[in-house]
């Protein structure tokens, strides 16, 4: 029989990871470490913002936002601890080859064990829900009481965020949005696309502000980076101890490799007009220099142009009131008060006498 352990601290810990016989022993002694929410506002992430790691986009924003975000929970910090990872997937590998696994099948397990394998069945301990940071996420995901933002730009469904944080939020009566989208909206979505149809909706905040720009690449910054206020405030994050983009810029920093392109530049309104213009302006060059093959051409285009069109649909709809106001019957002049009919007025002077 297994027997079980009740550590107190992470020294305690370390020593009932160590002298673990099962995956499971390892499982109660990491999972003594709370990794709920500080606060009730949070931040989740997942993947990466191509060269940038989204968890230290994350950070910044967490950071300067006063939101809860997973690294700050102690186990979170534990698991990330290189020392306990190594010794975790050292323990884990050598239970699994006591168990008759191969050492390089048990090698493999013992990383799936820490981060979880999308093609196990979620019961499983290698699992994305089973797994030490599957667990950790979700006890996470349960703890939240707030408004929560989501740092990604291509999440795998497969991954922590699709499997097991996303569920939990919508499962979660506290929080009423998430990327800024309300949450019956999200759980609606979510029975007609699954997680696919939430993803794609719950990364769109992200997406609009990567394009913005605003994430410089700042190799003196603990995380990495560095965020603009206009990126920041984007996110729906205060930016009041950030810097705008200009100043980042003129100190020196780069913009970083996102992988996102930028945002479509809206279309001028006065683009067609502007177009037209130009049109007239080189018909006349041509007819003044004499170019019969010039003036042709222009006065082709100009009358395919878009604002010709336009023009000319306002003058049919103006002929057309013109035309029926002419047709419309006109009523009789009104006869001056007292005024008998047939009898001229005598207010009028008769053409004769002009």
């Amino acid at each position: 029989m297994a027997k079980s352990f009740t550590p107190s601290g992470p020294d305690q810990i370390t020593t009932a990871i160590r002298t673990a016989t099962t995956l499971e022993q390892i499982q109660e002694a990491v999972g003594q470490l709370p990794a709920k929410a500080k606060g009730p506002d949070a931040v989740l992430y997942s993947g990466r913002i191509g060269e940038v790691r989204s968890e230290s986009v994350a950070q910044e924003l967490a950071k300067h936002g006063d939101l809860s975000i997973i690294n700050d929970t102690p186990r979170a910090r534990f698991l990330a601890d290189k020392g306990n990872e190594d010794l975790i997937k050292s323990r884990a590998a050598d239970i699994l080859e006591k168990s008759g696994r191969p050492p390089a099948e048990a090698a493999k397990m013992s990383v799936d064990f820490l981060y979880g394998n999308g093609t196990q069945p979620s019961h499983s301990p290698t699992s994305v829900e089973g797994c030490l940071w599957g667990k950790a996420s979700k006890e996470f995901a349960e703890s939240l009481a707030g408004s929560v933002k989501v740092v990604a730009t291509a999440a795998s469904a497969d991954r922590v965020f699709g499997r097991v944080e996303i569920p939990a939020a919508l499962s979660n009566q506290q929080i009423p949005t998430l990327a800024s989208i309300p949450m019956d909206q999200l759980r609606e979505t979510h029975q007609k696309q699954g997680v696919e149809g939430v993803l794609s909706e719950v990364q769109k905040p992200c997406v609009q502000a990567v394009q913005k720009g605003g994430i410089y690449a700042a190799p003196d910054s603990s995380t990495g980076i560095a965020l603009s206020k206009e990126f920041a405030e984007s996110m729906g994050v205060r930016g009041r101890t950030l810097s705008d983009a200009s100043t980042l810029a003129a100190s020196g920093l780069k913009p970083a490799s996102t992988g996102v392109a930028p945002a479509p530049d809206a279309p001028s309104k006065t683009s067609s007009s502007d177009t037209a213009m130009r049109r007239v302006e080189q018909l006349l060059s041509a007819m003044r220099t004499g170019d019969d093959t010039a003036v042709r051409k222009e006065t082709q285009q100009l009358a395919s142009s878009d604002s010709a069109r336009q023009m000319q649909a306002q003058a049919i709809s103006t002929v057309d009131r013109q035309e029926q106001a002419q047709k419309a019957p006109q009523p009789s002049p009104a006869q001056p008060s007292g005024q008998q009919q047939g009898q001229p007025d005598p207010n009028l002077v008769p053409r004769a006498r002009l």
